[in-house]
């Protein structure tokens, strides 16, 4: 395990970003539900980058367990940094006022926006960093702990830990007991706690019930990243940003403020799309495409590697009555070269929509987990070379992974 503890985390430069976040809130060029575009992708990216060093790899193959937690720690990091960006941009609107009501005058704006960004993107973004990694590395640890008969809570054992923790050290269970989804390290901020294979003779030497370990693991860590596939909850920055209502679907144009896909198709500069004229030439590109193999992989932009399949070009070409066979061919493009991926989790599943788009229409790729990371239709977002703008819509929210 890594530990980061004593060491600067590697983290981007902000003073940039601050400078330019500073100017937009103070003119009232960016309103209070735009994620700003930079501070979401430095932000992304430093903890990625978090994740990258705990699982090993930036990219992974089909076969590696690795490449679908790739997946799924994307969405959440991204989600993460969206909800923490709008938490940023909410505390810099606040400061627009002292704490009598007075306008600020900008030099003042700015020393206080500078303060917060501090606090924002040093003192927490490190710590969040060495969190992720931390919780990456775990996430990883525990498959391979699997097949041990008993796990073990492991503390690093010096004066920086925790009374709590130093309480659950020497903690020892099945890996089928549900107590390791409330205690899986970390187990807090910062956290360097372990998980190492048992001795059975140890269970019961360290008694803790499940009401007694949710005590000791704040609410934000009760969770295992192994099984959870959560790196860092982001539900005290949603809480942040939105009160004490339900968290917010964020959508492409109020809040990544993206263009508006009627208003991209005024200005129709896209890509032809290959066509196929029959459903014999959809299958004949397909079986040259697989060459005596029983699937494609096609690694992303973001570094995922995405299974094209025979049955997911049946189901594509077959159980659709709108000649979906017209632009198969153009599925790994839109795979590797897209100009969008959204995500989104409902409950334990991951879903993932590749949008590219053409001169015709755009053609989407859906993707999600099951049994790996999974192409499992395409289609047009249109209907008659008409834009669906509704589906689109519907398609282009929650999770921004990747925009071109």
């Amino acid at each position: 395990m890594q530990d980061l503890a004593d060491t600067p985390p590697p983290i981007g430069d902000y003073d940039g970003i601050i400078n330019s976040l500073i100017d937009g809130v103070y003119h009232h060029k960016i309103h209070g539900e735009q994620i700003p575009r930079q501070l979401y992708e430095q932000t992304a990216n430093d903890l990625l980058n978090a994740m990258h060093v705990g699982i090993g790899g930036t990219s992974f193959g089909f076969d590696d367990p690795r490449n679908s937690l790739l997946a799924y720690f994307q969405q959440n990091l991204f989600q993460f940094s969206g909800a923490k960006s709008l938490a940023e941009l909410k505390q810099f609107n606040s400061l627009l006022y002292d704490e009598n009501g007075i306008a600020r005058t900008f030099q003042e704006f700015r020393n206080a926006c500078f303060d917060a960004g501090l606090q924002f993107n040093k003192n927490w973004l490190e710590t969040e960093y060495v969190t992720a990694l931390a919780a990456a590395q775990s996430a990883l640890n525990w498959q391979s702990l699997q097949d041990s008969e008993v796990i073990e809570y492991n503390t690093v054992g010096d004066d920086r830990v925790r009374p709590a923790h130093a309480e659950l050290d020497g903690f020892t269970e099945a890996p089928t007991n549900p107590i390791w989804n409330i205690i899986a390290p970390p187990s807090d901020w910062r956290c360097r706690c372990w998980l190492i294979p048992g001795i059975s003779h140890k269970i019961g030497q360290v008694a803790i019930t499940i009401e007694r370990a949710k005590e000791m693991v704040p609410y934000y860590f009760q969770h295992n990243p192994g099984t959870s596939k959560i790196l860092l909850d982001d539900d005290g920055y949603m809480k942040y940003q939105v009160g004490n209502g339900a968290p917010k679907l964020l959508l492409a144009e109020k809040n990544y403020g993206m263009a508006s896909v009627e208003s991209l198709y005024q200005n129709n500069t896209f890509p032809h799309r290959l066509e196929i004229q029959a459903k014999e030439g959809a299958y004949r590109w397909f079986n040259e495409q697989f060459l005596e193999l029983d699937s494609m992989y096609t690694k992303d932009v973001t570094g995922v590697t995405v299974k094209v399949d025979e049955e997911m070009i049946r189901h594509t070409i077959e159980d659709n009555a709108d000649n979906r066979f017209e632009f198969v061919a153009n599925i790994p493009e839109v795979l590797k070269a897209p100009d969008e991926i959204w995500s989104y989790r409902n409950g334990d599943d991951l879903e993932r929509y590749y949008i590219k788009y053409y001169s015709a229409l755009p053609i989407v790729v859906s993707v999600n987990e099951d049994n790996g990371i999974r192409a499992y239709t395409a289609y047009e977002a249109g209907r008659n070379g008409k834009l669906n703008v509704t589906q689109l819509i519907k398609l282009r929210r929650g999770t921004l992974i990747y925009r071109k």
